[in-house]
């Protein structure tokens, strides 16, 4: 048996601290994600300084003096393509992280809480599409709210439309479902552009997703820690 000392002697152990790590992993991933976010959006400027000087380079050289106007409007693809297309290279990717962490660690909760709450059914027993059927077996299997608010939720479900709309669509209008793209043109969300050809997010509303599914996920593994 191990004992305690500081300077002054034996210290009884606090035997009812414990240190809880059982979700430490997903805090974790959380973390990697944001870092990833961050570092890639800090990049960019200079990702897009770089990419603009390399396709106007390689134009110059095709084009002869007499070809003016079609260079000119090859040019004028450029600015569209580093300003909106380039940027999206970068944050699609992190939608699509986002979603799966949230996948996989509302799955892992959800088989912590199976354990804990002693229920049979397990979320692979609920049918339904990922979000119906985790918030389902939440709510009616576990009695354990998925999330904290409705406001929560509707911020999840745009999540979970945008990643489909960009992993099965690349965010392409002519690739999304049409049905799809007209539902988040309906939200007139600061931050989404749906006037081009592509989904286009800006950099404060990936970021702003980023935080929603940091606060739900946080909020939702300190109440599974205390069952």
């Amino acid at each position: 048996m191990f004992e305690l000392f500081d300077g002054d002697g034996y210290v009884e152990p606090d035997l009812n601290f414990v240190i809880d790590v059982r979700y430490i992993e997903i805090e974790s991933e959380l973390h990697a994600v944001e870092q990833n976010r961050s570092a890639l959006e800090s990049q960019l400027p200079i990702i897009q300084q770089n990419e603009r000087a390399r396709i106007l380079d390689e134009l110059r050289e095709q084009y002869e003096p007499d070809e003016a106007d079609a260079r000119f409007d090859h040019e004028v693809w450029v600015d569209v393509f580093i300003e909106y297309e380039l940027p999206q290279l970068v944050r699609y990717p992190i939608l699509v992280s986002l979603w799966a962490v949230y996948e996989s660690a509302t799955a892992y909760i959800g088989e912590e809480l199976q354990k804990g709450l002693n229920r049979r059914l397990s979320l692979d027993d609920i049918r339904g599409g990922v979000l119906e059927r985790t918030k389902k077996y939440f709510d009616d299997v576990l009695e354990f709210p998925l999330t904290a608010s409705d406001n929560e939720m509707l911020w999840i479900r745009r999540l979970a439309i945008l990643r489909n709309a960009v992993a099965h669509g690349n965010g392409r209008k002519q690739a999304v479902k049409p049905t799809i793209w007209r539902t988040i043109e309906s939200w007139n969300q600061p931050g989404i552009d749906t006037d081009l050809p592509f989904l286009f997010f800006s950099a404060d509303f990936v970021s702003e997703m980023a935080r929603v599914v940091s606060k739900s996920l946080f909020n939702l593994i300190e109440r599974a820690k205390a069952i």
